[in-house]
């Protein structure tokens, strides 16, 4: 059916039948039912939904696509879930399916003075690099994270998301970045089911070799040596080979699609845009890695998903590579903002998790 300009801008766009809201929530103790939902916190799904509408034009014009889904391009169907764990990625269930978890909207929701003090470091022109290694970390940072980490353990414990003790705003710039980024990094994932193989494999391989050049490099691997040969064990594994090549894959790809989405071309205000949404991201995500490491006792595998420390030592490296230059400079001018914001928070999570060690 087609439908005119002022239909569109008047549609309330997780109305589209594309899409779809579940997920087991309560608030005052009532189940909220999927309309409820969207009524209630649609903004963080509005934002993925708008990242996923221009995918029929991108499909549309890519001769890598099979031509049956050039010829007929559609939204993939989608998901946005409200599931009761604190997940902060997205997962896909086979060809044309996409799960959007709001795990991450959780996390930065209940972050604003740990967001606040990152953005006033990331943007102080005098700072050294060198001082964030004996940085204090202001309490109420702490406090921020202990408060989200028990978010989720109720949330773990009961299976069910309790809104009521959650204080859900609707402004937050930073969250619209950063879930724009994961919904961008599922459509990678995505491509795989409508690409030509031979196309897909293409792109596959390229990863592949940066993985193989990135291993080879001892200076991008930020660990000891029995960590390096951890490392190194565990990618002999011909299927954990393959899996980290597809994740990298994807986070290679929602870089290229976020520069599209944020303004398009490649202005340096566009990448540090893109670059402080793939960091906190990776931040939200070695959140994760502690709260199952340190709260639930329960390590998270690295067989399908690289650490997040890992992914982002891998993507450094693929683009110091793209741009030709050293890993040094890639750090320390072009992903400037990323690097601060990575290492304080790195300083705050190892902090929290020696603080449950006690």
């Amino acid at each position: 059916m087609e439908m005119s300009q002022l239909d569109w801008d008047s549609l309330d766009i997780l109305n589209l039948p594309c899409f779809k809201v579940s997920g087991r929530v309560i608030r005052n103790g009532k189940p909220l039912s999927p309309t409820e939902l969207k009524k209630q916190f649609g903004m963080p799904f509005r934002i993925a939904a708008s990242a996923l509408v221009n995918i029929p034009n991108i499909v549309r014009n890519d001769k890598r696509v099979r031509a049956e889904i050039r010829e007929n391009p559609f939204i993939p169907e989608t998901t946005f879930s409200f599931d009761p764990s604190p997940e902060a990625f997205t997962t896909t269930d086979g060809a044309g399916t996409i799960q959007i978890n709001a795990g991450i909207y959780f996390a930065l929701d209940g972050m604003p003075h740990t967001i606040t003090w990152l953005d006033s470091l990331t943007h102080k022109d005098t700072l050294k690099i060198g001082e964030l290694m004996d940085l204090e970390i202001p309490q109420e940072i702490m406090d921020e994270v202990d408060a989200i980490m028990k978010v989720w353990y109720s949330i773990h414990r009961t299976g069910w998301i309790d809104t009521s003790k959650l204080n859900l705003g609707e402004d937050l710039f930073l969250l619209q970045q950063m879930l724009t980024f994961v919904t961008f990094h599922e459509i990678g994932h995505w491509y795989q089911t409508v690409y030509l193989p031979g196309e897909w494999e293409k792109l596959i391989r390229i990863t592949k070799n940066y993985l193989i050049s990135w291993l080879k490099e001892d200076s991008h691997l930020d660990t000891d040596k029995a960590m390096r040969r951890q490392i190194r064990l565990l990618l002999k594994d011909p299927e954990v080979f393959e899996h980290w090549a597809h994740e990298i894959q994807a986070d290679m790809m929602a870089f290229h699609a976020c520069l599209n989405a944020f303004g398009g071309g490649w202005s340096p205000e566009l990448k540090q845009t893109t670059y402080i949404a793939q960091a906190t991201t990776l931040s939200v995500l070695q959140m994760q890695e502690v709260f199952y490491a340190y709260v639930l006792k329960q390590p998270l595998s690295a067989l399908t998903h690289p650490p997040s420390y890992i992914r982002e030592s891998i993507f450094c490296h693929i683009r110091a590579k793209e741009m030709k230059i050293s890993i040094k400079d890639f750090h320390l001018k072009e992903w400037r903002i990323g690097f601060i914001h990575r290492l304080v928070m790195e300083r705050i999570l190892k902090l929290y998790g020696l603080s449950l060690k006690d």
